[in-house]
């Protein structure tokens, strides 16, 4: 439906709600936000009580994530009520903070894409991806660690298609997260790759 409605011969609205209902059925019985930072909480106790038989004494510490998983890590390390419920220091002790291509946008705002219809794709994303009332990292940057993140995007996240690369950028939007972290003074670098979203891990 997508690609006739790309090619100019199926109407916007009848994809949108093919994909709606597609999200919705694919998000029964999913685990939580909320499910997925106390995994990885517990994922870093297991790390730090461990840590001297994985690495040398002066390994540094580098939590990260690619995609939703970004989401996951950024929002945790917002997060340190949760980390102290699971006895972790702030932002876990960590050294640095590595996402790639990380979700960072889960609510609407002033980045949306001007064109219409990659308006209501990037809403719809939002919306069956992450609800209205889950962190958004770029809208409580003023919550990071002061730790070095390493943020590195794709060039062209959805293959520079019209519609998917305006409304997939506005969610992962790294090129926005960076100086707003550096306004909150949070050092960081960014690094763009000539990828996109589904192969950046196979990137050189």
């Amino acid at each position: 439906a997508c690609a006739a409605a790309l090619a100019g011969g199926f109407p916007w609205s009848v994809c949108v709600l093919l994909l709606y209902g597609a999200w919705l059925l694919a998000a029964r019985g999913a685990a939580t936000h909320e499910a997925m930072m106390d995994d990885v909480a517990q994922a870093l106790v297991w790390v730090r009580s461990h840590r001297a038989e994985l690495a040398p004494p002066d390994a540094k510490l580098i939590i990260g994530g690619y995609s939703s998983g970004g989401h996951v890590a950024v929002s945790l390390l917002q997060r340190p009520d949760k980390l102290a419920h699971f006895g972790l220091p702030p932002a876990a002790g960590c050294d640095g903070i590595l996402l790639l291509s990380g979700v960072l946008a889960t609510r609407a705002g002033p980045l949306l894409p001007d064109v219409t219809s990659a308006r209501l794709l990037a809403w719809l994303l939002q919306r069956v991806l992450f609800g209205e009332a889950l962190p958004s990292p770029l809208h409580t940057v003023e919550q990071s660690p002061a730790v070095p993140h390493l943020l590195v995007h794709c060039h062209h996240e959805a293959f520079g298609l019209p519609l998917f690369e305006p409304a997939l950028s506005h969610l992962l939007c790294t090129p926005q997260f960076a100086p707003a972290l550096r306004a909150a003074g949070v050092p960081v670098r960014v690094e763009g790759v000539p990828s996109d979203h589904w192969t950046i891990l196979a990137s050189e």
